[in-house]
């Protein structure tokens, strides 16, 4: 998912909000999403990432972009860290809370500030205000994986 059309300030900017949650994104490389020039709110989805995938990334952080990650549930094979999660594409902020790696809170915005020379900031400048309900990020697993997918739609 590549949201934001170029690095150039034509076409996006304060056009792009997107909300993204309770989907299952398995073993892909990245962009689950990438952001350019835009709000994101990602919450309550699942990440299955496989140790020997070559994955990339899941949360690409763009030019000008905003995303909001909250309880999630990242099921990382081996080899791959929680450092990893995250990827600059030329942002500067990105707001991580409530997440789950392998079953365990872990703030991936810090990780990903431990483990590389150019830091991204807390993004505190917004904050998704349209939601009605965030699930647990324990429970993230069982309800995406009972109600998303081809076939089931809203858990049928």
């Amino acid at each position: 998912m590549l949201h934001g059309s170029t690095n150039s300030p034509t076409y996006d900017v304060g056009k792009l909000n997107i909300t993204t949650h309770h989907n299952e994104f398995n073993n892909i490389l990245e962009r689950a999403p990438r952001v350019r020039y835009g709000h994101e709110d990602v919450y309550d989805n699942y990440y299955v990432v496989p140790g020997d995938s070559g994955y990339q990334y899941s949360w690409g952080v763009g030019v000008e972009s905003h995303i909001w990650a909250e309880n999630n549930y990242l099921k990382l094979g081996k080899d791959v860290t929680a450092d990893q999660v995250i990827y600059n594409w030329g942002g500067a902020v990105i707001h991580t809370e409530g997440n789950l790696v392998n079953g365990k809170r872990v703030d991936l915005l810090a990780a990903f500030n431990a483990t590389h020379d150019v830091k991204l900031g807390d993004d505190t400048s917004w904050r998704p205000d349209l939601r009605t309900h965030v699930d647990p990020a324990a429970a993230v697993p069982a309800l995406v994986s009972h109600g998303a997918g081809a076939g089931r739609l809203n858990g049928s």
